[in-house]
Formats: structure tokens, sequence, C-alpha cells
């Protein structure tokens, strides 16, 4: 079950992650994965190690059966992780690395696959087929979950990148068009004083650089000193939406004859 139905559960992980050696932050004594995956890689029985954790769930059965929610999954943590227990068995002492040889792991990897073996024999033959086709069925969904997770991420991935280019497209488009209308209201403020006031032309540069970004406020003044303009060109202000959409002509309706 899963945690929200408040009757606990066995880490998905632990299939597959520990039996490699760790599941989230708990491992299993580094002789013991040595002798148990000699075991997982050799063996010609596809459903052993399904009763090879049946046999420690068998081993405290007792322990973890009144058990559920959060006392269930701390327990099983526990217990699927060998870690040492109230009650001594087969299954609860995790001696430290240091004072496990290769003999003791496999003498321990043996007796726990005598059991699993045992459970294995007395389970009927269905059974097992249907946990290998669980099984199956389980990795295929896996696999088609990780695959759409990796496309998603992907596609994420593409459309930030797409919008990041024509972002930057847009920025290179907005400064060439600045550069334009600054040439061109140099030009136009040159053509200016050439006609109005022909001193002022060797003081350009100064002019642009007093008033630059604020070309309208020069344009005001040039007007209300010579009675006329040197029309710069200024970048287009936009509208706000709202003042769009009262600016658009509305709807004719077409009158009853």
């Amino acid at each position: 079950h899963g945690p929200k139905t408040g009757q606990g559960f066995i880490p998905q992980c632990y299939l597959l992650s520990h039996l490699a050696g760790e599941c989230d932050s708990v491992q299993i004594n580094p002789w013991w994965i040595l002798a148990l995956w000699d075991l997982m890689l050799t063996t010609t029985n596809n459903s052993l190690r399904f009763y090879l954790i049946l046999a420690v769930l068998e081993a405290h059965a007792e322990q973890i059966a009144s058990l559920t929610g959060d006392e269930l999954k701390e327990k099983l943590e526990k217990v699927l992780s060998f870690q040492p227990d109230d009650v001594s068995g087969d299954y609860s002492i995790q001696d430290e690395a240091e004072d496990t040889t290769n003999h003791d792991a496999v003498k321990w990897v043996q007796m726990w696959t005598d059991k699993a073996q045992l459970l294995w024999e007395r389970t009927p033959v269905t059974v097992s087929k249907r946990l290998r086709r669980l099984e199956d069925k389980a990795v295929t969904q896996a696999l088609m979950k990780r695959k759409e997770e990796l496309e998603a991420r992907m596609k994420k991935k593409l459309e930030a990148e797409a919008k990041a280019q024509q972002a930057a497209m847009e920025a290179e488009k907005e400064r060439k068009a600045d550069e334009a209308r600054l040439r061109l209201t140099r030009a136009r403020l040159v053509a200016f004083y050439r006609q109005h006031n022909p001193g002022k032309e060797t003081n350009i540069e100064k002019i642009m650089e007093a008033y630059q970004g604020r070309y309208e406020i020069l344009d005001a003044k040039l007007k209300q000193k010579y009675g006329v303009g040197f029309n710069p060109a200024l970048k287009p202000k936009v509208q706000p939406q709202r003042q769009q959409i009262a600016a658009a002509p509305a709807a004719t309706v077409p009158k009853n004859d």
C-alpha cells in the first residue's frame, strides 16, 4: 500500500537498489553484497529474489503484522536492511564489515537462500509465473514513465532554448533598430543645425551625448527657439493593452433598411 492509505509500504527501490547494496541511506554489509550478487547473477531461478524478500518478512512476520503507517515503514526499513533488532533472528543480526569474512557472507547468503528456495518450492508455479508477469509489467511501466519524464524534460529544455534564442534574436533586432534610429537622429540634427545654426555643427556629438535618450526634449527646445524641430527618430511607444483595445475601431453593425 502507498503511504496515503496509512497501511505502510515496502520501499519500491528494494528489489533493485537495496539488493544492489543500498536503499535510500541504508546499506547492506559489503561482504553480503558480494555473496548475494554472486548468487543473483548465477542462479537460474528468476523468481528467487522475490522469495529472498519473503523469507526475510516471514522471519519477522509476528513483529510487523500489527504495525501500520510510519511504524510499519520504519520497521520494514530496519528489517529489510538487516539491522540489529530487539529480537535476534536469522535476519536481524548485522555484523560489522570488518568482522565479516567472505566465508561468513557466503554461509549467511546460503542460509537465506535455502529458506527462500523452500518458500519457492511450496508456492504454486502459477503464483511464481504471475510474479514474473507483474515484474515485467512493472518494469515496462517504469521504463515508459522514465521515457515520458525524459521526453518532458527534453521538451521543456528545447522550449527554453527556443525561447532564449527568440529573446536573443529580438534583442539583437532591437539593438540594430536602436543603432539605425541613432544614426538617423544624428543625420537629422546635423541637417537641422546646418540650416538653422551652422556654427553648432561642430558641437553635434556633445549635444547628442547630453540629450541621449531624451531627444524629444531637445526637439521641443529647438521648436521653441527656432519654430521648428529636427524630428528625431524615436523608439515607438508600446501602448498598454487596455488602450489598444479602446483605440481599436468598433465593429460596424449593419443597419436594417
